[in-house]
């Protein structure tokens, strides 16, 4: 076969004297060889029909040149084909672009100010109506203002209006001054000026669902600084003890966790156990016990919600609500039937959408767990819509729509071709950035335009997961790499290798880090070198809050990883009994002191102590905080202890008093700078009690220690 190339001028100017384009092919012939131009507007673009090139020759030029019409019609990109004389041939394409010599002045008009996590109108005028159709590109001085590249204004029109978004990047950054600019080639360009108001949210403190919110990007606007991650807690949050639930090895593999005001929030894949931890010291608030599969946790407005699957024994699934501090269950409401392994819910203001088991959309009031609407048509399981400015977009089955989040009415699919139809994606969903959706199909990368509700690009491979994205740039998991991909273009920018072919999940990135992980394996890479900075011995869901990396396991386990020099609390606590013996109805005192080592202040530390069964409790108090019990279980909620020594006045928990009789109802309290607490506990027999540490945990952000 033999190629044909065509080369042009980038652009050619109505009454200019034009250009000189070439045409060649890839091996001689002894003959003359013929080859015919064809450009898409003709109207516009003169060239000869054909062009030939002699024999044993290579190539051969041709006269370029802009019909100058006196239409007024703006600046055109035509396509030129130049196909040779029969099938042996290979065609040859390129581009030019035709100015107009005729001008016009482009004048935009917009609102003065927006908030991020906005939408306003913009409005581009002509001082006439065009001729023709007229391609106008659009540009932002700011890159958190969403618009199309370009837009179209129709022969016969003089204005248009058009979307901007202004994307909500959770960096608290002030009011920033932007333009927004149209422009066409040899036209007056025309610029409106607004500021951006910051809308107060900080999103580098949490991370509040998978792919870290309804657009499930994968980002996190911080910079890790390139400092090796250092190993901190770790925490078993994937053991089932609750319920009557058979687990394999007492453990199950975790979805990846969510973190919010410290607290970080995990749920175990197969066996229904959701816990919550203090995120700085892995140490358990509460847990709950559900049975059948369950989503990754979704934290908003102190709420968590939880998708359950109905597997088996279990006929059908439910949503839940619980309470973020307790772990009380707010509501639940059956769903589909069956499926497996859920994903996330979308939680945005007073609406949460999700994926049924094996089919359909879901839309449900947060308020009391009613539904809004049920939409069957997205079909497939182990996907989970995003959710940008009042619209919901689900990718599954290889087709991608867009719903209204109100009616679940479908505003537009985008059938994306693949060879087989990927019936059962596997944690999936489209990850939205600057204005654009990008989505992992069964053969392809793909970049989807949502103002323009077609697709901007795709790239052909085998790729897995959910890709992220961020600064406009694309990330996305193959074999064992991840490719990063230009958000404008699909050019391929860097490629971050590792040794393990199994990358599963999606990719976390950040400002100056990319992190991806396998089940045994997470890898950290250098963006601007694409080197391998580190790499972490274990491997599952990545989840990155207040510069900590969190780890969540196939072994049931959380591992957190600090960057050096981090701040951390460094809580102890003490025990002391008074007296060490005591007779029948007696008082006893048992004093709790907690210590802080600092550096850092611990934060809603709260100490639990069940009391002994020889003991009865008769009351506690505390120098910092609040106690309560509920029969012989004490908890003193001691607040945010700082740095601190003891005695003087470093926080503690309060003192408990119990009598050896139940009969006796009565406290002693020792006067302390510290909170203690004191305990009265009866005792059946004769024999004097005598004191025994207290059983079971202390606290949930402190250990015991005698």
């Amino acid at each position: 076969m033999t190629t044909v190339a065509i080369s042009l001028p980038a652009s050619v100017t109505e009454g200019d004297a034009g250009g000189i384009g070439t045409v060649s092919i890839s091996g001689t012939s002894f003959t003359d060889t013929v080859i015919t131009l064809a450009p898409s507007d003709p109207a516009r673009l003169l060239l000869p029909p054909t062009v030939t090139i002699p024999a044993n020759q290579l190539s051969a030029t041709f006269p370029v040149l802009a019909v100058d019409d006196a239409l007024v019609n703006g600046s055109e990109t035509i396509t030129v084909s130049a196909k040779g004389p029969n099938f042996l041939f290979v065609e040859g394409r390129t581009t030019i672009t035709v100015n107009d010599n005729e001008s016009d002045t482009l004048a935009l008009s917009g609102a003065a100010v927006v908030t991020k996590g906005g939408k306003y109108q913009v409005t581009i005028s002509l001082t006439q109506a065009p001729d023709s159709d007229v391609r106008i590109a659009l540009s932002s001085t700011n890159p958190d203002l969403s618009l199309p590249p370009f837009i179209i204004i129709p022969a016969g029109q003089s204005s248009i209006t058009f979307d901007v978004y202004a994307e909500d990047d959770g960096i608290p950054n002030g009011t920033q001054p932007s333009n927004i600019t149209a422009h066409v080639a040899g036209w007056t360009d025309g610029t409106v000026s607004l500021n951006v108001l910051d809308n107060g949210r900080d999103a580098t403190t949490g991370w509040p669902t998978w792919g870290n919110g309804p657009a499930h990007s994968g980002y996190q606007p911080v910079a890790t600084g390139g400092a090796l991650y250092q190993a901190g807690w770790t925490s078993t949050l994937g053991s089932q003890s609750l319920g009557n639930v058979l687990v394999i090895d007492g453990v199950d593999s975790l979805n990846p966790v969510a973190i919010t005001d410290g607290v970080l929030y995990a749920s175990a894949v197969g066996t229904g156990n959701v816990s919550a931890a203090d995120a700085s010291t892995g140490v358990v608030r509460w847990q709950v016990a559900l049975q059948g599969e369950i989503s990754a946790p979704t934290v908003d407005a102190g709420k968590v919600y939880i998708e359950q699957i109905g597997l088996g024994f279990i006929p059908y699934g439910f949503l839940w609500r619980f309470d973020a501090a307790s772990g009380v269950t707010d509501w639940s409401v059956p769903l589909d039937p069956f499926g497996t392994e859920p994903m996330a819910p979308v939680v945005v203001q007073d609406g949460l959408w999700m994926a049924g088991g094996t089919a359909g959309l879901y839309g449900i009031n947060i308020s009391d767990g009613s539904q809004r609407f049920y939409d069957p048509s997205p079909t497939g399981d182990q996907w989970t819509p995003s959710y940008r400015d009042g619209v919901t977009y689900s990718w599954a089955s290889d087709i991608f729509s867009a719903s209204d989040a109100v009616t679940g009415v479908r505003l537009w699919t985008l059938p994306l071709d693949g060879p087989i139809p990927n019936l059962m994606e596997s944690d999936r969903a489209p990850a939205i950035s600057g204005g654009q959706a990008f989505v992992v199909g069964s053969h392809a990368l793909f970049a989807i335009d949502l103002l323009r509700q077609k697709e901007s690009w795709r790239v052909g491979g085998t790729f897995t997961g959910t890709p992220a994205a961020g600064s406009n740039i694309v990330y996305a998991i193959s074999n064992s790499d991840v490719l990063a991909y230009n958000a404008q273009t699909g050019a391929l920018v860097a490629t971050y290798s590792t040794p393990d072919s199994t990358l599963a999940g999606q990719p976390l990135v950040t400002n100056d880090t990319l992190i991806v992980s396998s089940p045994t394996q997470t890898f950290l890479f250098n963006l601007a070198t694409q080197a391998l900075q580190q790499t972490l011995p274990n491997g599952g869901g990545v989840s990155l809050a207040n510069h900590i990396l969190f780890v969540a396991g196939g072994d049931g386990v959380v591992r957190s990883y600090y960057p050096p020099g981090t701040v951390l609390a460094d809580t102890a606590i003490t025990q002391t009994i008074a007296p060490a013996s005591a007779p029948n109805g007696s008082p006893v005192t048992i004093t709790l002191t907690v210590t802080n080592a600092g550096p850092a202040t611990a934060t809603s530390v709260v100490v639990r102590d069940p009391l002994p069964s020889a003991l009865t409790y008769v009351s506690a108090t505390s120098t910092q905080g609040t106690c309560s019990a509920s029969v012989n279980n004490v908890a003193c909620a001691v607040g945010d202890p700082a740095r601190g020594r003891h005695p003087p006045p470093s926080p503690s928990p309060p003192p408990r008093t119990a009598r050896s009789t139940s009969s006796t109802r009565r406290a002693s309290v020792p006067t302390s700078t510290t909170p203690t607490a004191t305990i009265i506990a009866p005792r059946p027999s004769r024999t004097p009690w005598r004191p025994r540490p207290p059983r079971g945990p202390l606290s949930p952000a402190v250990s015991p220690r005698e």
